[in-house]
């Protein structure tokens, strides 16, 4: 009879190798598009929603020849449906057509927005952009250039459209410079929509109050909200003070009551000093529990900067250069990166360390804990293989977070040197895709990546989702023959992984007997 023991030190081995990932070929450059007519060409930054739908801007090339054109796909991975195409019409713009189109954003709803340049029928260069949002096969006109600016006075039309977002509602905010008699040059609004078909309303603009400012202060100037499945909004901005005197602020709340978050000028929350510079490029990260996380420079000698997260009245420190990091062995943080932040309350950032490279952090504000780390084994890899250069963290619901890293080691090199990998909260990281491997491309054909193009970072739109709550992970590769290719990764759970572990011990245990004994485990 097989000792017992036997079975776990097998299963332990088994449990120890890498997880099997699952791989989906979503388009692959050259061959058709679905329903014909055309043959994909190229690919922009992908977005994934939870129900594993895809949603990703792609260049096109007509069958007949002729210039091809940029068009956006939805729908599952094995069959993207069209949303959008440039050079046919687009709705609600009196006959002109689309022109350029934006990059698509996706909720868990099935809905998506983007914007458009458009040509075509009465187009000038005062009404050339738009902004769309509804189900797939539906999208709506939310805005235009030229169009009035509701709540901004009778005269005032959207000059240029900015930076929008979409939540899982169906709403929809944006961003817009105003044009008109009487408005200034360098004016801004934030509006929303609470439903499909209706005028997008104001939430603010430059000159009006700013809410928790001093008596008397006003927006300076706005950025791109953010907004949640509730329906609350956050902003980041500047305020007029006073005459010369000007300071950041993030603000958050409903559409009709926004708070103030932070001020530059003001105390922040665990330190002894003020808040100096608010980092907000691109946005402010902004969960469904109506809590903001940003990164912050601090008024001090050492110029210091932190991490915070929370709702108006109730900001929390995360992180501060110069303090201990968890899990690194006593070095400190000497730069924070831009955090992002789940629905759960969990944040995830990446940082270096003072002496020895980078880091990537995760976990409840008062309860981090190290993810990966440069100079260290890089999972999946042979052995001395480890980071050598990471981007900045996505983060889904579930706690998980993935990551692009570069690599160095015994048998790195151009061509392999690049991954991405999955860490999910217990601490279990799994290479989802690297360099060099082969992957099935569809159509009984194999080939050999040679260069991905993942989002190193999400800091140019939250909503561009690498990874979604079901652990599935979207990426682009470039083939050794110069074709790319679009994917979504599934990264087993780590229970299904260890079933099929316990599985594959038992058989190659098995195989080494005559026979089967009672004591055999059953999966």
């Amino acid at each position: 009879m097989k000792p017992l023991h036997a079975w776990w030190v097998a299963l332990a081995l088994a449990g120890s190798a890498q997880a099997q990932v699952q791989y989906v070929p979503v388009a692959i450059q050259g061959r058709p598009v679905p329903g014909g007519g055309a043959a994909w060409v190229s690919f922009g930054e992908p977005t994934l929603n939870d129900r594993g739908q895809i949603a990703f801007n792609a260049g096109v090339q007509p069958d007949a020849g002729g210039l091809g054109h940029g068009a956006i796909y939805f729908g599952p991975p094995d069959a993207p449906r069209l949303v959008a195409r440039d050079f046919t019409p687009a709705p609600g713009a009196g006959g002109a057509e689309y022109g350029g189109l934006g990059t698509v954003l996706l909720n868990e709803a099935g809905h998506v927005s983007f914007s458009s340049r458009l040509g075509g029928n009465g187009v000038t260069i005062g009404n050339d952009v738009g902004l769309w949002a509804g189900p797939a096969a539906s999208p709506e006109l939310v805005a235009r250039e030229g169009d009035a600016a509701p709540g901004a006075g009778k005269s005032a039309t959207y000059r240029d459209l900015s930076g929008h977002t979409l939540n899982d509602a169906g709403q929809v905010a944006f961003a817009a410079s105003l044009a008109g008699p009487g408005v200034g040059s360098q004016e801004w609004g934030v509006w929303h929509t609470t439903r499909l078909g209706e005028f997008p309303r104001l939430v603010t603009r430059t000159g009006a109050p700013a809410p928790g400012a001093p008596a008397g202060s006003t927006v300076a100037s706005l950025g791109t909200p953010r907004l949640n499945a509730a329906g609350q909004i956050a902003v980041a901005g500047s305020i007029d003070v006073s005459p010369g005197v000007r300071s950041d602020g993030i603000w958050a709340g409903v559409p009709d009551d926004l708070r103030l978050a932070a001020r530059t000028g003001t105390r922040a929350p665990g330190t002894s000093s003020d808040f100096v510079m608010l980092h907000t490029t691109g946005g402010v990260e902004f969960d469904d529990r109506g809590a903001v996380a940003f990164r912050a420079s601090l008024f001090s000698a050492q110029r210091n900067e932190g991490i915070w997260m929370g709702r108006p009245g109730d900001l929390q420190l995360v992180a501060l250069k110069d303090t201990p990091a968890p899990g690194a062995g006593g070095e400190n943080f000497s730069f924070l990166g831009m955090p992002v932040v789940n629905d759960a309350g969990v944040v995830a950032f990446h940082a270096n360390l003072g002496t020895n490279g980078r880091g990537i952090w995760a976990g409840p504000r008062d309860a981090l804990r190290l993810v990966a780390r440069t100079g260290t084994a890089a999972a999946g890899a042979a052995d001395g293989v480890t980071y050598s250069i990471m981007g900045a963290p996505f983060l889904n619901d579930a706690g998980a977070v993935a990551f692009v890293a570069d690599l160095q080691g015994p048998g790195v090199e151009p061509g392999n040197d690049t991954g991405v990998w999955v860490a999910d909260p217990s601490g279990l990281t799994t290479l989802v895709v690297r360099e060099g491997q082969d992957i099935n491309v569809g159509g009984g054909e194999t080939r050999r990546i040679s260069f991905l193009l993942p989002q190193w970072s999400s800091s140019t739109d939250p909503q561009l989702a690498l990874i979604n709550d079901a652990g599935q992970v979207t990426f682009r590769a470039i083939f050794t023959d110069g074709t790319e290719g679009l994917f979504v990764a599934t990264v087993p759970e780590p229970s299904a992984g260890i079933a099929m572990s316990c599985c594959a011990a038992a058989v190659a245990l098995l195989r080494r007997r005559h026979r089967p004994d009672s004591s055999t485990p059953r999966c």
